[in-house]
């Protein structure tokens, strides 16, 4: 790695953007995939298998797509992808916005709203498409995810900033105490 003087500044030039169908066609299936994937419990059964320990772990209680209500952050190009791939799948698609389209319904979600407490609210799984922007930097940070009634799964392939790790350390905890039954 090289090193970089960073009493220089930095080069001047124009950031764009890459936007290929393709790609947002390979991140909805890395998304079905992952809910399918822990749905189904294969990365509990991958892991007892690599302890060669061949009796089911568990069986667990298994919810189709149409069972689902998945929440998405992000309306753009790779949101609506991602949208249209779970709503042709069966499942519910409530789509968090920043700002009201005027339209609640589309071929890609079933539902877009401003509120993101109510996506919070409603989603069993919640998928963070956003880019990193001033607005959307820190959106999940401090108590927001307290907000999470159905203890969603969180499936993050947008940028790095909408919430700090630390954060997300935070409501894992939470969501371990608040499972516990006394």
């Amino acid at each position: 790695m090289e090193n970089v003087d960073k009493t220089k500044p930095p080069p001047n030039f124009v950031l764009t953007r890459y936007v290929d169908p393709y790609f947002g066609e390979l991140m909805s299936n890395y998304v079905i995939a992952q809910i399918i994937n822990i749905e189904r419990g294969f990365y509990i059964y991958r892991d007892v298998q690599d302890t060669a320990t061949w009796a089911r772990p568990f069986f667990p209680d298994f919810r189709v797509l149409s069972d689902l209500t998945v929440g998405i952050l992000g309306a753009g190009k790779l949101g609506a992808s991602v949208g249209c791939l779970l709503k042709k799948a069966g499942c519910g698609v409530l789509v968090f916005v920043r700002n009201s389209r005027g339209v609640t319904s589309t071929d890609d979600y079933d539902e877009a709203t401003t509120n993101l407490t109510d996506v919070l609210e409603r989603c069993d799984y919640l998928v963070n498409v956003l880019p990193s922007t001033p607005a959307t930097a820190g959106l999940l940070d401090g108590d927001v995810l307290k907000n999470c009634q159905k203890k969603p799964v969180f499936i993050n392939i947008g940028r790095g900033d909408i919430i700090k790790e630390s954060n997300i350390i935070k409501a894992l905890k939470y969501v371990m105490i608040s499972s516990v039954k006394l």
